[in-house]
């Protein structure tokens, strides 16, 4: 995953890091073999409408990412539960927080 060279240098290279990524700053691709930088392929395991927004739930790699986008995008259609799908973390948006190697 490439973050930003601020966060790199605060922790030495093979250090244990956890990665903090707000729900809205996570993007849905619908393109299954979408590619680019921290692009990850899941499935997607949840849709819940919240009105102004909608959250997903996206399955990758035994972990579950949740994801906020505002509802009635009228250039994204609406997934399907169990669909293939990618998404996009803008390295801008990523936070470390770690303890030691």
């Amino acid at each position: 995953m490439a973050v930003d060279r601020d966060e790199r240098l605060r922790y030495p290279v093979g250090a244990r890091v956890a990665m903090i990524v707000r729900p809205e700053d996570i993007r849905l691709r619908m393109e299954e073999r979408a590619a680019g930088e921290n692009v990850l392929p899941g499935t997607l395991v949840g849709r819940e409408f919240l009105g102004p927004f909608e959250r997903y739930r996206v399955a990758i790699g035994g972990q579950v990412l949740t994801l906020s986008m505002v509802s009635g995008d009228p250039g994204r259609p609406a997934p399907d539960r169990e669909e293939a799908v990618a998404v996009e973390i803008d390295r801008r948006r990523i936070h470390l927080l770690g303890g030691r190697a």
